[in-house]
């Protein structure tokens, strides 16, 4: 999977996203995006993203969730740019 970091941006039409920029009023908060899939992807790509992980991918998903953490406490802690070099991208190994 791929992640990637911003240091800020609209919601997208991301309703949780767009709640939380609204509640405070700013677009100006980092945020960690974690890539959906390569290839081809459904055409309902919001039942496609709500619906759960095939048993194949779990795996997969449950390292991208542990390498997203560690981005987050980067970013907590080194703060966005910092965080933003390190973990954008494909995962460094």
């Amino acid at each position: 999977g791929v992640l990637r970091i911003r240091e800020r941006g609209s919601h997208g039409g991301h309703n949780g996203l767009r709640s939380i920029i609204d509640a405070l009023a700013t677009e100006d908060l980092p945020r960690v995006r974690l890539g959906v899939r390569k290839g081809e992807l459904p055409e309902d790509l919001a039942e496609y993203v709500l619906s759960d992980f095939p048993a194949e991918d779990v795996l997969v998903v449950q390292e991208m969730v542990g390498y997203a953490a560690e981005a987050v406490d980067c970013l907590a802690r080194e703060g966005t740019v910092a965080a933003m070099s390190r973990y954008n991208g494909p995962r460094k190994t």
